[in-house]
């Protein structure tokens, strides 16, 4: 793996992690595949150092799958951290969209209907 880093658009960081998530998934597959292609013919053949060897090649693939994996925490942080500041600028945007600042408005007193 190679470190990357670079500026995304907030929007975009859900479409990258899933992206990432179904390719880490796919390569692991593809990789398991090819080592059971061939892992069934050495277990007919009871041929165990080549079993035992392939068992090895799975446990590689599934532990490099999980190290990429558990590099996704670092997109999942950054989406909640987008979240996060939507929400706390939600306010700001509701004042702006009103065209009106509610820190400045005074509460005022509702006279008495007198009739």
């Amino acid at each position: 793996m190679i470190p990357v880093n670079f500026n995304i658009n907030p929007n975009d960081l859900k479409n990258v992690l899933k992206t990432v998530l179904v390719r880490i998934l796919a390569r692991e597959e593809n990789c398991r595949q090819q080592i059971m292609n061939t892992l069934d013919e050495d277990i007919n053949e009871e041929r165990c150092d080549e079993i035992l060897i392939k068992l090895q090649n799975i446990m590689k693939v599934m532990g490099t799958s999980a190290t990429e994996l558990s590099e996704l925490s670092t997109l999942v942080e950054l989406i909640r951290a987008s979240n996060a500041e939507v929400l706390e600028n939600l306010p700001d945007l509701e004042e702006d969209s009103l065209g009106v600042d509610l820190g400045s408005v005074q509460p005022r007193a509702i006279p008495a209907n007198t009739e």
